[in-house]
């Protein structure tokens, strides 16, 4: 390393202010793992983070020993696809610190579902398990585009995948359009803490059919839906005519589509949209996960 040594000094490898690691040449194997904590407790630490890409490797961990399982936890890290490698850092950098914190609040959201507020809630602290629905896993496994299975199927399987992650009481249900209605139909019957709810499809454009409001007016687990203003399956007009129940917020996003993006002329960005989502989301769980005097008080 050239740390230490002055910038003008002839043994100085690199003549900036950033010290980088020097090429090791050894005569004997050395192991680079060495020192690393037991596999098994490096299991245990990742299923800790509650971030769900990571759940293959920690069983590659609990089922091996030494540094062989060590080093194909690592290659498989490694293989992460290039352009998903940043909203994992950031949900596993958002897990460590929650983690190092004794705990926080956990959202169970469709893996495919809103990828930049997803990495954006990591990034305020909150843990975010995605999982996949079986439709979902047919495309990523084969790359056949199907369409969604029916409403029964995905019922079941957002219940499935609650139970596996410990059961409603310990997590919030998020999800982005289908995500988000499916969620909020399996809401009160997992016992989640709460439901987000991003882009929620009322009324698909053009649709004759009744809106999908019907179990929203009972529906007893607080929800927070984060709509666009320009949303076609449900703007400002429409909503405000839907009977919904009083534990229902709406956050209504200035010029917003389904997807958040806006008109350039209104001067917004997607970005700036999808933060306020993030920040809007973020703000609320940690609003219900206040004790009950902080919110009275606020």
């Amino acid at each position: 390393m050239s740390r230490g040594l002055a910038l003008g000094d002839k043994s100085r490898n690199y003549t900036d202010d950033w010290p980088k690691p020097e090429i090791l040449c050894a005569l004997t194997q050395f192991e680079a793992l060495a020192g690393m904590r037991a596999p098994q407790d490096a299991a245990a630490l990742l299923k800790e983070l509650a971030v769900g890409e990571l759940d293959p490797i920690a069983a590659i961990l609990a089922g091996g020993s030494g540094p062989q399982a060590l080093t194909e936890a690592l290659a498989a890290i490694l293989a992460w696809p290039s352009d998903r490698r940043p909203a994992l850092v950031a949900e596993v950098a958002a897990g460590c610190a929650v983690v190092a914190a004794g705990g926080g609040p956990v959202v169970a959201f469709l893996a495919p579902d809103a990828p930049d507020a997803r990495a954006r809630l990591a990034a305020a602290g909150v843990r975010v398990v995605r999982f996949e629905l079986p439709y979902m896993r047919l495309r990523r496994t084969t790359g056949e585009r199907k369409p969604p299975d029916r409403e029964p199927v995905l019922r079941r399987a957002w219940l499935a995948a609650i139970e596996a992650m410990g059961g409603g009481a310990a997590l919030y249900a998020g999800g982005k359009s289908l995500g988000g209605r499916i969620a909020s139909l399996i809401a009160d019957e997992a016992g989640v803490r709460g439901l987000v709810c991003l882009g929620y499809p009322f009324l698909p454009p053009g649709s004759s059919r009744p809106p999908r409001t019907a179990h929203l007016l009972d529906l007893r687990t607080p929800t927070l839906i984060v709509q666009g203003t320009r949303d076609a399956f449900g703007g400002p007009a429409q909503v405000a005519g839907y009977a919904l129940a009083p534990g229902i917020e709406v956050h209504w996003v200035e010029d917003g589509d389904h997807s958040f993006a806006p008109r350039r002329s209104s001067g917004r960005t997607t970005a700036q949209n999808l933060a306020e989502a993030a920040a809007v989301a973020a703000a609320w769980i940690r609003r219900a996960e206040a004790p009950s005097d902080t919110r009275a008080g606020a």
